[in-house]
């Protein structure tokens, strides 16, 4: 069994239809959520959705993303909710279903909306929070990586959640996500795929002038094929290309990152390992403790086999003169003082 996914569409028809010209009908369309906003044809998108779900039944899946979430919330109490929904791109969506939409006319137009799209309305609701199917688990935004049962995760987590990525997965299922454009990732549109390969990205921000991304998977987790339909262009491809080589330079934060990941380890057992608690490890990743600069030898000493020239470079330029090592015992008192 196979799977077709693709997420965060947000309006953009055209793409829309353009990727869905990859799909062959005979493995299942995962949409990941976020059908609407920013783009100017929400609703050509949400009733095409509904039109295959008509058409292929079960063999079309539909996940609610944190923007179908956003348009519920106004639907409910448009006179408290509509500046949250209006600032994240909800006017075009309105504008899509009603063509003369004014923001003074808004009563007005909320009975047009509640009367005339009903069904449409009832489809939005209707997305599921995610969708686990053999070593796979969808969701729009991710979940609680940091549980050991995932299902124990908030259900509001699934399409809101942030750089859960970041952290050790700790189900044996790969998460397929969108809600966050992978170029905030790797620095470029592309799918992402985890040093784990237990986390996979997929959103392109399409309606940011990127390109709209498809994955082919397994049920098993193989990834069989990436499709792709550009909506950006040669120039933000060379801007991100620029950016990703300003940002490429190593941090001693993201060699701390690089470790954790290269080694599949939570903060608690980072932490254990150093002889401190999981929360100052947080806070070095956060950038909220700043170390000593013997905490530096301490890395180096103990990881420079897996650490690139450039980061050995950095650790060795932070180091005081004195070239005095450091012992893995030492650093609770390195860093934290007497603090515990």
């Amino acid at each position: 069994m196979n799977f077709f996914v693709v997420s965060d569409i947000h309006g953009m028809y055209k793409q829309f239809e353009e990727i869905l010209s990859y799909w062959d009908k005979k493995s299942i369309l995962v949409i990941l959520g976020d059908l609407i906003d920013r783009g100017k044809q929400s609703y050509e998108v949400v009733r095409k959705v509904m039109d295959l779900q008509k058409q292929y039944g079960n063999q079309v899946i539909n996940l609610k993303g944190n923007h179908e979430d956003l348009f519920l919330k106004f639907i409910e109490n448009p006179t408290l909710e509509y500046g949250i929904y209006f600032r994240n791109g909800g006017l075009a969506t309105l504008k899509s279903f009603i063509n003369d939409f004014e923001v003074k006319e808004l009563s007005k137009h909320m009975d047009t909306l509640k009367i005339e799209y009903a069904q449409e309305i009832e489809f939005i609701k209707s997305g599921l929070s995610y969708y686990q199917v053999g070593n796979l688990l969808l969701t729009h935004a991710g979940f609680e990586s940091n549980l050991y049962n995932w299902q124990d995760t908030s259900p509001g987590e699934y399409i809101w959640i942030r750089d859960h990525y970041q952290y050790q997965n700790k189900t044996n299922l790969i998460n397929i996500f969108g809600h966050t454009p992978t170029y905030l990732i790797h620095g470029v549109d592309d799918i992402w795929v985890s040093p784990c390969h237990t986390y996979i990205g997929i959103d392109g921000a399409c309606a940011y002038g990127g390109q709209l991304n498809a994955l082919l998977i397994s049920v098993e987790g193989e990834i069989l094929q990436q499709f792709v339909v550009d909506n950006g262009g040669a120039e933000r491809k060379e801007k991100l290309k620029l950016l990703l080589e300003l940002n490429a330079k190593p941090t001693f934060i993201s060699i701390l990152q690089n470790i954790q990941q290269k080694y599949n380890r939570t903060d608690q057992e980072m932490g254990k390992y150093f002889g401190f608690h999981e929360r100052q490890w947080r806070y070095l990743l956060e950038g909220k403790i700043v170390p000593r600069k013997e905490f530096y030898s301490i890395i180096y000493n103990t990881f420079s086999e897996i650490l690139t020239e450039e980061e050995r470079s950095l650790l060795m330029h932070e180091l005081n003169d004195s070239g005095k090592e450091w012992s893995v015992e030492d650093i609770e008192k390195l860093l934290f003082g007497d603090e515990k």
